[in-house]
């Protein structure tokens, strides 16, 4: 029930009081109001005619506490108040957030809910729930509650970008686009609406797009590390070294903390053949943060490449089992399901192509950032030798972005080759039909299927096999 309501005079002590006060509130000199409600409350009793006032000074408090970042006091503040009879929808919201922060989400999401049940359209309440089924990936529940934000107030920038996040964990990408670029109209300076309405363009692929809204964010707010870093990703896939080293470099200026931008700027150095500057930058990155699996894994390609495989080899093993984190900081939420050892050599790989980036065509082999292969960089014109020297590298072994390609193969294999017409079969050496009856290579495990297309490849290079004319 509630029965947080004050009358007579403890109504009108309550006014007084919040009166006092409200010029430290509206200077934001939140500490300066909980002193001051601190020396109040030590006057008011806790029981008698005083106990509901004293929970409404409490409430108050704790209030203050959340905007101070201070989320024990609040709770404690929140659930003293209560104690006091004062219940209400705003108490129970301070309290889930206060429990939010402190990474107790089904105790958030009670105290949210129950702020609900006395006032379903709490805008604070319904954002507080929408982030614990965010975290617990609830996403239908997340939007339903984000919805409801956005059409009691449609100008809340913040409500529109949550939910474009959203949309992204769901897969709903326009959906994603349309929220990100209403939230934009709505706050043109705000850098994280411009990060993620630049990694949206970057999707689709719209590289130039991108760049232009990351010159905007960046012109409007150059301390943005994320931006700088996808900035200088995108002047490194038009294979611009300099405009990369330039957003790397001036990241690792004003980031000089952050390990990851040291990384970005060793993937530079290293795509330009800078290896010595390359692993200048990864040591550094190294030092910084020794847990960071970036930072070993381009330190073991520029070793690799300086034929020091003993180092190669040490530091790769540093990696094996650990996902690499570039990705992820360039593409947020996008980057959910994305191969993040494939982020690297797809990079360069693109970065070998004779082809410029914004001549590519955009229609893509496969989205990687919703589970698929990661896009296969230029295809050599259709030549099949040539694409094939996109998949295989120098030595016949799969390339590591390519490797999901093999799972894929061994599902649908059987029914391709039994299906592949002859004039193919007598290219491939005269394969009989016949013998395809009960070829299942789907019952082959990876490291088969990958030595027998390592065997394939190499009969093409020979010329032992040809597809005739191109």
């Amino acid at each position: 029930m509630n029965t947080s309501k004050l009358q007579g005079d403890a109504l009108s002590q309550y006014e007084f009081v919040m009166n006092e006060i409200q010029p430290f509130v509206n200077s934001g000199a939140y500490d300066q109001a909980v002193s001051r409600l601190s020396t109040i409350l030590d006057g008011v009793p806790a029981e008698g005619d005083y106990k509901l006032l004293r929970g409404a000074f409490l409430a108050r408090r704790a209030d203050f506490h959340l905007e101070l970042h201070e989320e024990s006091s609040a709770w404690e503040d929140a659930q003293n108040a209560m104690n006091m009879g004062w219940y209400n929808a705003a108490v129970y919201s301070i309290a889930g957030w206060a429990m939010y922060h402190l990474d107790k989400p089904e105790l958030a999401l009670q105290q949210f809910t129950q702020s609900l049940e006395l006032d379903e359209d709490r805008i604070a309440s319904l954002m507080g729930r929408a982030m614990v089924h965010i975290d617990d990936e609830e996403y239908d529940l997340a939007r339903v509650d984000l919805s409801r934000v956005i059409k009691l107030d449609p100008t809340s920038a913040n409500a529109l970008a949550t939910r474009a996040e959203v949309s992204i964990y769901l897969e709903t990408l326009n959906a994603a686009t349309t929220d990100i670029e209403k939230a934009r109209s709505l706050d043109s300076t705000d850098p994280d609406l411009g990060l993620l309405a630049a990694r949206l363009k970057y999707i689709e692929p719209d590289y130039e797009g991108a760049k232009k809204i990351l010159d905007e964010t960046i012109n409007e707010n150059n301390e943005v590390l994320d931006a700088l870093l996808l900035r200088s990703h995108l002047h490194l896939l038009k294979k611009d070294f300099k405009q990369a080293r330039k957003d790397a470099i001036k990241a690792t200026t004003l980031f000089s903390d952050e390990a990851i931008s040291f990384v970005q700027l060793a993937l530079v150095q290293y795509a330009s053949e800078s290896n010595s500057l390359a692993k200048k930058a990864a040591d550094q990155a190294i030092e910084l943060d020794s847990t960071l699996a970036d930072a070993f894994y381009i330190r073991a390609l520029i070793h690799k490449s300086d034929k020091d495989e003993e180092k190669s080899k040490a530091d790769f093993d540093k990696v094996k089992d650990l996902r690499l984190e570039l990705a992820d900081f360039l593409f947020g939420p996008l980057s959910s399901r994305f191969d993040s050892k494939a982020f690297f050599t797809e990079t360069l790989s693109r970065v070998d192509e004779d082809i410029a980036v914004e001549t590519a065509p955009k229609k893509r082999f496969s989205n990687p950032f919703s589970g698929g292969l990661p896009p296969i960089p230029g295809m050599g014109g259709m030549d099949p030798t040539k694409m094939l020297d996109q998949v295989f590298d120098k030595d016949g072994n799969v390339k590591p972005m390519f490797k999901p390609m093999l799972k894929m193969m061994m599902k649908n294999a059987p029914a391709m080759m039994k299906n592949a017409p002859p004039s193919m079969l007598k290219k491939m050496g005269n394969v009989d039909p016949k013998v395809l009856e009960d070829f299942d290579p789907s019952q082959l495990d990876e490291d088969q299927i990958e030595e027998q297309l390592k065997t394939f490849y190499k009969m093409v290079k020979s010329g032992k096999v040809d597809f005739g004319d191109k």
